[in-house]
């Protein structure tokens, strides 16, 4: 494996990360909104 290919492996790993962390506080936000209202 090239230096080349597994800089970009590691963008997309980082890439992936970055979108599933923001989905989970997007969930979580609105698992604390919804509680906050059916309070």
């Amino acid at each position: 494996m090239t230096l080349y290919s597994s800089e970009r492996g590691l963008q997309k790993l980082v890439e992936l990360a970055t979108q599933l962390n923001a989905f989970t506080l997007d969930v979580r936000l609105r698992g604390v909104r919804a509680r906050g209202q059916a309070a």
